[in-house]
């Protein structure tokens, strides 16, 4: 009897170290979380469409008329202006995953989403937001 429940926690030991040593690795991939526990998170990085964006400057008008000019900064965080007021807070991210930029921006009155097609060389992007009920498009050229 107490080989058997020895055997069995030798067995829960090795099972956990090896789900731990397995589950590290998927926290290891830069641009696996978006806005870490603010934002949904996002699939890992495409490091090529990452790279041609990173240190870019990006403006345009949505379609309810705001003016915006996004920052994508080297370390996938965002600096940005909406309509005049400057903002560079290190809880609005951005991130490239597949074929798919997105951008996360933590407001005072909750979390605002944007995400469209982007491949490294584009010279505009078109974007779709989301903040709660609230729905706009911003079609963005590079600087």
């Amino acid at each position: 009897m107490w080989h058997m429940t020895m055997l069995r926690s030798v067995s829960l030991v090795s099972l956990t170290a090896a789900l731990v040593v397995g589950l590290s690795g998927c926290f290891g991939f830069p641009g696996g979380l978006l806005n870490q526990g603010s934002a949904d998170p996002a699939a890992g990085g495409n490091a090529s469409a990452e790279d041609a964006l990173a240190g870019t400057t990006w403006d345009g008008v949505d379609s309810d008329g705001d003016s915006w000019v996004l920052e994508f900064q080297e370390d996938r965080t965002l600096g940005f202006t909406f309509n005049g007021d400057s903002y560079d807070d290190a809880s609005d991210t951005w991130g490239v995953a597949g074929s798919t930029l997105t951008v996360s921006i933590v407001f005072n009155d909750g979390i605002a989403t944007m995400s469209g097609p982007y491949e490294a060389g584009d010279s505009t992007i078109d974007l779709d937001g989301e903040q709660g009920d609230a729905l706009w498009t911003l079609t963005i050229a590079s600087q």
